[in-house]
């Protein structure tokens, strides 16, 4: 594999696609691995290459100091790995909750897909039906995932736009009585979101 990593970049380079079938083949003989297998691995490393090259690249990359970025890329990654957890999350994740455009899309992409998809989900199937979104998810999985409490970045999603959402209420608030109106919902939807996180902690625990 580190061979691999080292021979097939430089094959990013060949324009001539026959030139670039002749060496595929010469590596693949002097490496006893079949040509049509190094292609396809060519074809997703380079694809995963020009996705990180993409001037949103941040978007899939971990930011160190942006942790609503993390939480959500940390909750993509834990539904692709808990396949369980798709009905209640669907239930009460928007795709518009997502501010990572990347992800958003991802996510939008992925809620069209049936439960019983999910629940056992494997990307392969994706491979030739949506190429784009079979190289995205790939991208994805392939970033380690630290320990983390799924409930709690569902929360912090749900809560960061639930004070982007009453700092709104706020701005378009003339009274004193409508800003107070504001604050009661406020809670009322932070103790919603007390009890969503609550159900999806009770599924993990199963």
């Amino acid at each position: 594999m580190q061979a691999l990593d080292e021979l097939l970049p430089p094959l990013y380079e060949i324009q001539d696609p026959k030139r670039r079938q002749l060496t595929l083949m010469t590596i693949g003989e002097r490496m006893n691995i079949p040509p049509e297998l190094l292609s396809k691995e060519l074809k997703i490393k380079r694809n995963k290459n020009l996705f990180k090259n993409k001037n949103n690249d941040s978007i899939i990359r971990l930011s160190e100091n942006n942790l609503g970025s993390q939480d959500e890329q940390w909750l993509l990654q834990s539904l692709l790995r808990k396949g369980k957890l798709w009905p209640r999350v669907r239930e009460h994740l928007k795709p518009e909750e997502f501010q990572t455009p990347n992800l958003r899309w991802l996510y939008e992409k992925l809620l069209q897909l049936p439960d019983a998809v999910l629940q056992a989900f494997d990307p392969f199937t994706l491979e030739k039906s949506d190429p784009d979104l079979f190289q995205s998810l790939m991208l994805l999985l392939s970033e380690e995932i630290p320990s983390h409490d799924f409930g709690l970045s569902l929360l912090r999603m749900k809560e960061r736009n639930l004070e982007i959402e009453y700092q709104e209420w706020l701005l378009h608030s003339k009274s004193n009585e409508e800003r107070a109106k504001a604050a009661l919902k406020r809670r009322l939807e932070e103790k919603n979101l007390k009890e969503i996180k609550q159900i999806i902690d009770n599924i993990l625990s199963q």
